[in-house]
C-alpha cells in the first residue's frame, strides 16, 4: 500500500536543517539497520570469506525494457514465459525464449482491480495464483487464479475478494495458502474456478510462504522463519521457528537450506534440515532493504532485490554466501537507482525489476570485480554566501571482492575535490571532500564524474547543487492548509511559534 502523509510533531514555522538520503526506502533511516525499520550504510559484510574469483562481471546486462511507471513487482519464470505483477497495469507476460528480447506478450487486468503484487505458479497446471492488498488506487484486496496455458492470452479463471491484506502465496495440491501479515496464513480450496475458505494458521507477520513437499516455510516478518507441516491439510501444525534479525519478507529453499530476505538486515542463511529446530547459520548485511530473493543452485547464484539495486552472492559454500557485488537498476526518470522490488532466476538467467524497468541478466559463475557505490547519489550543498566556502564529504564504498583502483575525479565548474583515496579494499569504504566557493549569489548546478576500475560502471556521475531557489534554513514558511488523516482541514498557521516536523513517507 502506498500512502503519503504529513506528520506534525512539536513545532515551528521556520525551516530547520535535516539530513536526507534519497536512496533509502520510505520509512527507513540511513544510520542503522532494519527492514520495516532502517537501512544500513554502504558497505556490506561478507558473512563468509573466500577467493574472489577471476576478474570479470558476474552479472552481465542483456536487455532492459518497460514503460516508465509500470511499477514492476514480483515475477516468476514459467517455461519460456516471465510473468510479472505490475502495480499499475496488472498481470503481464513476457517471452523469454530469447532473454535478449523480453518481448511483452499480454497484459491482464482483474475484475476487482488492475494491479497485483505477489504470485506463485503451478507449472504442470499452467495456473498462476496472484494476490493484491488494498491500497488507495485499487481499494479491494483479492486472491485470483490465472490460466497460463496460452501465455499470449492469459485469462482470469477465479477471483475472491478479501478483507485482509494478502501478501505472498503458494499452493499444495488444490490448497492455496496466502500469507496475510497479522492475519496469518489463509487457506483456500481452489477447484479450478472458485476459491473456498478452508481455515487459517495464526502467524504474527506472515509476508510470504514457500512449499517444499508438505512443509510450508513462512517468512514471518519480525518473528523470523516459521515451518508449518501440511501433511494433514485440514489440520496444519507449526513444526519449528527461528528468530532472525530484521523483517523476514521473502525466502527460497534449496535442499535443506533456506535463504531469507530480512529487509534492512540483508540475507539470512538457515539450516532447515531439522524442521522442528531450524538453525540460523549466517547473516549477510546489504545496504538497502532486501524485499525479494531468488536462487539458481545449479550455477551457485543467489540474487536479492535490495531496493536500491540487485545484490549478487556466490553460494558455492551454501552455508556462507559470498557477496559478489551489485547490479544497478536505474529508474528511467531522473537516472536514479531505486525501488528494486522483483527478482526471478532460471539457471544462468536472472530477471530483475523496479518501478520503471524490467531487465534480463546472465550470471557468470567464478568471476567477480570491484563495485563502486557513491553516496549520496545527489549532493545538495548548504547555501553559501558570496566569497564563502562550504565543504561536504562523499562516501565511496567498494561493494565487490576485488580492490577498487585507478580512482579519479573530474570536478564541475566551481568545485574542488580533495582527499581522494588511491585504492579502496574489498567491502571497505573511503571518503573524498568536495568544496564549493561561491563567487556570486547565483545557483550552482554541476556534476562530479568519478572513474575507477569498476567493470560495469567505469565512470559514474553525481549531480551537485547549491544556492537553489526555495526555502532555506531560518526562512519563514508560507502558510498553507492540508487534510489530516481524519480529513480535517489544518493550517500551518495553527502551529505558529511552535516547532513543526513534516515527514513524507510511503509504505509498501
Amino acid at each position: 500500500m502506498r500512502r503519503s502523509a504529513i506528520v506534525l510533531a512539536l513545532a515551528a514555522v521556520t525551516v530547520l536543517a535535516c539530513g536526507s538520503d534519497h536512496n533509502n526506502p520510505p520509512g527507513t533511516s540511513s544510520g542503522g539497520s532494519g527492514g520495516a525499520g532502517a537501512s544500513g550504510g554502504s558497505s556490506m559484510s561478507t558473512g563468509g570469506s573466500g577467493a574472489p574469483g577471476a576478474f570479470g562481471d558476474p552479472m552481465e546486462v542483456i536487455v532492459e525494457v518497460g514503460p516508465t511507471g509500470s511499477h514492476y513487482l514480483q515475477s516468476r519464470v514459467h517455461g519460456d514465459t516471465l510473468a510479472v505483477c505490475s502495480g499499475r497495469y496488472g498481470f503481464k507476460t513476457h517471452d523469454i525464449s530469447d532473454p535478449a528480447s523480453l518481448k511483452e506478450l499480454s497484459t491482464l487486468t482483474f475484475t476487482l482491480g488492475q494491479r497485483c503484487e505477489y504470485m506463485s505458479i503451478d507449472g504442470p497446471a499452467n495456473i498462476a495464483f496472484v494476490s493484491h492488498a488494498q491500497e488507495q488506487s485499487n481499494p479491494q484486496s483479492f486472491v485470483a487464479a490465472v490460466d497460463l496455458s496460452n501465455p499470449a492470452s492469459p485469462k482470469q479463471i477465479g477471483i475472491l475478494p478479501l478483507d485482509q491484506q494478502p501478501a505472498g502465496l503458494d499452493f499444495i495440491g488444490s490448497l492455496v495458502v496466502v500469507a496475510a501479515k497479522a492475519d496469518g496464513l489463509l487457506l483456500f480450496d481452489f477447484d479450478g474456478s472458485t476459491f473456498s475458505p478452508a481455515g487459517s494458521v495464526p502467524m504474527s507477520e506472515a509476508f510470504n510462504v514457500r512449499f517444499v513437499d508438505k512443509l510450508a516455510y513462512v517468512a514471518n516478518g519480525s518473528a523470523g522463519l516459521t515451518i508449518v507441516d501440511f501433511s494433514d491439510a485440514k489440520a496444519p501444525k507449526v513444526r519449528g521457528s527461528v528468530a532472525l534479525d530484521g523483517i523476514a519478507k521473502d525466502l527460497v529453499i534449496t535442499e535443506d537450506r533456506a535463504y531469507v530476505a530480512v529487509g534492512g538486515d540483508g540475507v539470512a542463511t538457515v539450516d532447515v534440515s531439522t524442521p522442528d529446530a531450524p538453525k540460523l547459520l549466517d547473516i549477510d548485511q546489504t545496504p538497502g532493504s532486501a524485499t525479494a530473493i531468488a536462487v539458481s543452485p545449479n550455477v551457485n547464484g543467489l540474487f536479492v532485490a535490495d531496493w536500491n539495486d540487485i545484490r549478487v552472492f556466490d553460494i558455492s559454500d551454501r552455508d556462507n554466501p559470498a557477496p559478489l557485488g551489485r547490479e544497478p537498476l536505474e529508474l528511467k526518470q531522473g537516472n536514479k537507482e531505486s525501488r528494486s522490488m522483483g527478482i526471478a532466476s532460471d539457471g544462468e538467467f536472472v530477471y530483475g525489476s523496479n518501478w520503471d524497468i524490467l531487465a534480463s541478466y546472465r550470471f557468470v559463475p567464478g568471476v567477480s570485480a570491484p563495485d563502486l557505490v557513491i553516496s549520496p547519489a545527489t549532493l545538495m550543498l548548504t547555501d553559501t554566501g558570496q566569497g564563502e566556502t562550504t565543504v561536504a564529504a562523499v562516501l565511496l564504498a567498494n561493494d565487490g571482492p576485488h580492490p577498487l583502483e585507478n580512482i579519479s575525479v573530474t570536478a564541475g565548474n566551481g568545485l574542488t575535490v580533495d582527499v581522494v583515496p588511491d585504492t579502496i579494499a574489498p567491502f571497505a569504504t573511503g571518503f573524498m571532500e568536495v568544496s564549493f566557493t561561491a563567487t556570486s549569489a547565483q545557483p550552482l548546478a554541476t556534476t562530479l564524474s568519478i572513474s575507477s576500475n569498476d567493470i560495469d560502471q567505469p565512470t559514474q556521475t553525481m549531480s551537485v547543487f547549491a544556492n537553489q531557489a526555495g526555502l532555506g534554513v531560518g526562512d519563514a514558511v508560507p502558510d498553507w492548509t492540508y487534510f489530516d488523516l481524519d480529513q480535517n482541514t489544518v493550517a500551518l498557521s495553527d502551529y505558529a511559534n511552535q516547532v513543526v516536523m513534516l515527514a513524507y513517507f510511503s509504505t509498501f
